[in-house]
């Protein structure tokens, strides 16, 4: 952030965007996954 300060901002909001649509799809993802692919078997 110190190369470009002008910019600081908007890189800082696209990067926590990116992170937390990840988090998300990270979350249902694992949710689908458990539910139809057998958790139990998973989870033990």
């Amino acid at each position: 952030m110190d190369i470009a300060p002008k910019y600081a901002g908007m890189v800082m909001g696209i990067s926590n965007t990116a992170g937390t649509i990840a988090g998300v799809i990270g979350v249902a993802m694992t949710g689908y996954i458990l539910d139809h692919e057998g958790g139990a078997q998973v989870l033990g």
